[in-house]
């Protein structure tokens, strides 16, 4: 077994514990529909979440390429694996006890949604960063730092236009990231 092969088993268990995170609690909102209205804010999120986790889970695959593993770059993958896993945690918390309210759930953690949001890409800066590619292609840093500023935006304002735009947003540059761009910039 490499070493690749190795952590991407504990990478694909975080990354595949927050998929299932999410598909669970997308089928208690639509189980529960008729108590708990659907919220949109929540909803773009949770489906943009799925397309990222899933997105990541196929990029990591680049790391199939790295050829010496070192401790920091390893526990650095581990905690963008982590901070995914988290974001659905605050997305649809695992206390079944919870209040369903789904924008309600939303509102209460947004600081720490988007908190992890911006931590998310911060641990990307720097998983590419130990990687070496930090400039290659040379828009990955202002595109990734883009989401960093929509991020701190949006703990700022309770706007719910904004949060459906931003929520939008990421889940189509999201879809147009997986269908096109990549397959342009192979």
């Amino acid at each position: 077994m490499s070493k690749f092969e190795y952590i991407a088993v504990l990478v694909s268990l975080v990354l595949g514990l927050g998929i299932a995170n999410i598909l669970t609690g997308l089928g208690r909102m639509i189980n529960r529909r008729n108590e708990f209205p659907i919220d949109v804010v929540h909803f773009l999120w949770s489906i943009a979440l799925f397309v990222v986790l899933v997105l990541n889970w196929w990029v990591f695959f680049k790391n199939s390429e790295v050829t010496e593993w070192t401790f920091e770059y390893f526990l650095s993958i581990i905690v963008w694996a982590v901070i995914f896993y988290l974001m659905t945690v605050v997305l649809f918390p695992t206390d079944k006890n919870l209040d369903q309210d789904y924008g309600k759930i939303f509102l209460q953690n947004r600081s720490w949604f988007l908190g992890l949001f911006i931590a998310s890409n911060l641990m990307d800066i720097i998983v590419t960063a130990l990687r070496g590619q930090l400039f290659s292609p040379p828009f990955y840093l202002p595109f990734v730092l883009h989401f960093v500023a929509l991020g701190i935006i949006g703990l700022k304002t309770e706007s719910r236009a904004y949060h459906v735009g931003f929520a939008s947003y990421i889940l189509f540059i999201s879809l147009t990231w997986s269908f096109f761009v990549r397959l342009l910039l192979v």
